[in-house]
């Protein structure tokens, strides 16, 4: 499936700083009308506390001006006339201006509750008892005005009232009657009109006191209810505990509800106006799509002129790309010059910089690779595992591996197996260190055979001081490895047998005398003479006697380990040296192999020639603790064998410095 194209650098840029756009727009959008609707609804919870504030001041003054008028009518009765009904009807009717504030009439009481007289006239009325209403017992309890709580009236129509009281009080401090002055609160009276007036389209006015008892609301069936709202009771609980303000309300059919409350100054009465929120903050709704839409017309003209801004900016920049692209695909490393002064064209300068630079660089790579191709010395690159990533031609000549067969492949593939593996792991300590490694190596080609290369190794770090590569430079040094072998041979082998010569047998018995010093060891040297070679040579020719010795020597090698050492020291006397035995007769069984693999003669160029030998055994560090003592005492011992019968071995005693023993072919070793 083909990958989805990038978006280039143009389109980034005008989206990155379209979105820029379009977040500060947003932010300042939210910000700004957060500003503006928390304002707007400080400005409409003022103007209707405004409102409110002024209805409830009205309605004190309402209240207080049926009080006054009521006490104006105390201050003008005859205390003479209360026992007279007719005069005190008389006086009630004639009192024409109370009954615009008094719609529902006017009372006069005995002290005793009784009702005396009441305007209008309703007959039948005179003589009831009203001492139970709470009016009345305030009244007579108080001795002041009162104003009543709102209750339904006894008249036939069941109004809602509320009744205004004064005490009238006689010379004597004695009251003789209570004038009473009853306001229906359903009538066209101030408190019906209140109830009628409308806040914008559904919003209203309402009253209650402090016990949650609604004196008046617009719905009628709510008037004298003390329930509550569930979504209000928080607010009215507030209220009644002397909150003024505005708050959130909800109503009984779920109905959000701006409300602010003001408590009256002449009655614990509180004045509400409500308004529903959807149509008081109608204009924030309002205002939100006008702004959502201007912004969203901004956004998009500021994307369009931020893409055209972003187009023209870099047209330069995709001069350069076009002219990188065509270095790319055509090679040719032309400067590219932009008619521009910024920042971009500073760039294409140092791009022009770089590709000079370049050119200079991979001239001068060229001339690497060429010469490291062309070296004579083999040069290996592998990366920081040691995978081999890199070989030159000469590697491919000396390892016989190609290089696709190289590539991949850990250097072990040229390990012959003699190296010894400290060896390698001394290499990888220093290379991982960043150290130089300079070494030889035992390697092993393609087909097998093995050849010598002295090695370099280091590591290659990049800019940050990582090693990331190593780099291994090797000359072939078989030819000077065989030489030196050759002279080695020559100064230490015998030329004849191959075995090893005075020199460096010398050398082997002194680092095991040291040896066997330090870790209390025991070593057997058996000093070994050809008995009648002399003969041999005179009676068959120095070819045949040449080749008796060859022959003596490997039967002397195939009796001994190969950590054992076998040495001629001429003509026709060898040495064995034992290193390591497990005790001092075990010389004895190699003399008695020895002595035993020669029983039979030798087939020399159609020739039975038999050959003994005469052995001498010496042991350390009974018989000496340096070699030349151990030399002499096992060559004493070897006289000794051949002065008694030869073809036997003795072990050396200090008596063979004056006499020899016979041990019959097998001697004892002395005891320690």
């Amino acid at each position: 499936m083909p990958e989805a194209p990038a978006l280039s650098l143009k389109a980034k840029l005008a989206l990155a700083v379209s979105s820029l756009v379009v977040i500060l727009l947003t932010i300042f959008s939210l910000v700004f009308f957060g500003y503006f609707r928390t304002e707007f609804k400080k400005t409409i919870a003022s103007q209707q506390e405004t409102l409110v504030k002024g209805l409830a001041e009205q309605v004190d003054d309402k209240l207080r001006a049926a009080q006054k008028t009521l006490l104006t009518m105390v201050d003008n009765f005859p205390p003479t006339i209360v026992n007279s009904p007719d005069k005190v009807q008389q006086f009630l009717d004639t009192h024409l201006g109370a009954f615009p504030v008094f719609d529902n009439g006017v009372y006069l009481f005995s002290p005793t509750g009784r009702l005396l007289a009441e305007s209008p006239f309703q007959p039948g009325h005179r003589g009831q008892d009203y001492s139970s209403r709470t009016f009345f017992k305030e009244t007579l309890k108080t001795r002041d005005p009162e104003i009543s709580d709102p209750y339904y009236s006894t008249q036939a129509h069941h109004p809602t009232v509320i009744m205004f009281t004064a005490p009238i009080i006689d010379e004597n401090d004695t009251i003789i009657a209570i004038l009473g002055g009853s306001l229906d609160l359903m009538s066209d009276s101030f408190f019906g009109e209140l109830s009628r007036i409308r806040i914008a389209h559904d919003g209203y006015l309402y009253l209650y006191d402090t016990k949650g008892t609604m004196i008046m609301h617009p719905n009628q069936l709510m008037v004298l209810r003390r329930e509550m709202p569930a979504g209000s009771k928080k607010f009215f609980d507030a209220s009644v505990r002397g909150f003024e303000g505005t708050g959130t309300t909800v109503t009984t059919d779920g109905l959000r509800m701006v409300t602010s409350v003001k408590r009256l100054t002449t009655k614990n009465w509180i004045l509400g106006a409500t308004y529903p929120e959807a149509e008081a903050y109608a204009p924030i709704a309002r205002a939100r799509r006008y702004w959502l839409a201007a912004t969203l017309i901004v956004a998009c003209c500021a994307i369009i002129a931020t893409w055209l801004f972003v187009k023209r900016l870099t047209i330069p920049l995709n001069q350069l790309n076009r002219h990188m692209r065509e270095i790319s695909r055509s090679g040719m490393k032309k400067p590219l010059h932009l008619d521009c002064n910024d920042e971009i064209a500073e760039l294409a300068e140092t791009f022009n910089r770089m590709i000079a630079s370049l050119g200079e660089k991979e001239t001068a790579v060229k001339k690497l690779s060429v010469a490291v191709e062309q070296s004579p010395s083999i040069v290996v690159i592998t990366d920081a595992t040691g995978v081999i990533e890199y070989v030159n031609p000469k590697f491919c000549e000396v390892t016989g591996y190609s290089r696709e067969e190289a590539m991949g492949e850990n250097p072990r593939i040229l390990k012959s197996g003699e190296m010894d593996p400290a060896t390698y792991r001394q290499l990888w300590e220093h290379i991982v260190a960043g150290e130089e490694w300079r070494g030889e190596f035992h390697n092993k080609r393609k087909d097998g055979s093995c050849y010598w290369a002295a090695a370099s190794i280091t590591g290659i770090r990049n800019e940050a001081g990582e090693i990331t590569h190593f780099l291994s430079m090797q000359e072939d040094i078989t030819a000077r490895k065989e030489a030196e072998t050759r002279l080695m041979n020559m100064a230490m082998l015998d030329n004849l047998t191959g075995l090893a010569n005075r020199n460096l047998l010398q050398d082997r018995l002194n680092q095991q005398l040291a040896h066997a010093e330090r870790h209390q060891a025991t070593i057997g040297l058996l000093f070994i003479d050809l008995d009648h070679f002399k003969q041999v040579n005179d009676t068959l020719g120095h070819a045949i006697g040449d080749q008796l010795l060859k022959a003596f020597a490997d039967t002397l090698v195939g009796c001994v380990r190969k950590s054992d050492t076998v040495a001629r020291l001429g003509g026709d006397e060898f040495i064995i040296m034992l290193t390591d035995i497990a005790g001092p007769d075990i010389p004895s069984v190699i003399a008695r192999k020895i002595v035993d693999a020669l029983q039979s003669p030798f087939d020399l160029e159609g020739h039975q020639v038999a050959a003994h030998a005469s052995i001498g055994i010496a042991i350390y560090p009974f018989d000496g603790r340096d070699d030349e003592t151990l030399l002499r005492n096992a060559d004493l011992a070897m006289y000794n064998a051949k002065q008694f019968s030869r073809n036997t071995y003795m072990f050396y005693t200090p008596e063979m410095r004056t006499t020899a023993a016979c041990c019959n072919g097998s001697a004892t070793p002395p005891s320690a």
